[in-house]
C-alpha cells in the first residue's frame, strides 16, 4: 500500500490540473512559486498567445529557469536510459527537473511529482516509468 501523506508542501495553487502544462508545472515546483506567475512570465518571455496551454520545448525550459533565478546544472551522462534506470543514478536528497519523452517531472528523494502526481509516486507505479530519459537539470538549491 501506498502512502499518500504530504511528504513536501507545495503551495496550494500547484494542485492537480488536466492539461499540457507539465513545463511550467514542473518549473513552478522547482522555483517554489506559484504556478499561475511562472505560467504568466513564461507567455511573456516566450511571445505565446493568451490561449497558450503550456506546451513548452527543452531550450525554452532553460530560458525560463534562469529568468526565475532557479539555479541548475544539466546532467549529460543520463540521456537515453528509461526514467527508471536514470532514477537509480541520482542522488537521494536531491533535486531534479527531468525531461522524459513528451513530458517535465521533478524527481525528489525517489518520488515523482507532476500535475498529476502533486504528492509524489514512487518510480515503482509511476505509469511513464520506461519513457526515456531526454535531459536532467540537478537544481542546485531549493528553499524546500
Amino acid at each position: 500500500m501506498i502512502d499518500r501523506e504530504p511528504r513536501y508542501q507545495w503551495p496550494a495553487e500547484l494542485k492537480p490540473i488536466s492539461a499540457p502544462l507539465c513545463g511550467p508545472y514542473a518549473i513552478a515546483l522547482a522555483a517554489v512559486r506559484p504556478l499561475d506567475e511562472v505560467f504568466a512570465q513564461a507567455q511573456s518571455i516566450l511571445g505565446r498567445a493568451q490561449q497558450w496551454r503550456g506546451r513548452i520545448q527543452r531550450g525554452e525550459i532553460i530560458t525560463l529557469m534562469r529568468s526565475l533565478d532557479v539555479p541548475f546544472r544539466v546532467l549529460r551522462d543520463c540521456q537515453g536510459k528509461s526514467l527508471a534506470e536514470t532514477l537509480k543514478d541520482l542522488d537521494f536528497g536531491s533535486q531534479f527537473l527531468v525531461n522524459i519523452t513528451g513530458h517535465y517531472v521533478i524527481v525528489l528523494d525517489g518520488l515523482i511529482f507532476d500535475q498529476h502526481f502533486p504528492l509524489g509516486e514512487p518510480i515503482a507505479t509511476y505509469r511513464w516509468r520506461r519513457r526515456s530519459v531526454r535531459r536532467v537539470f540537478e537544481i542546485l538549491s531549493t528553499p524546500l
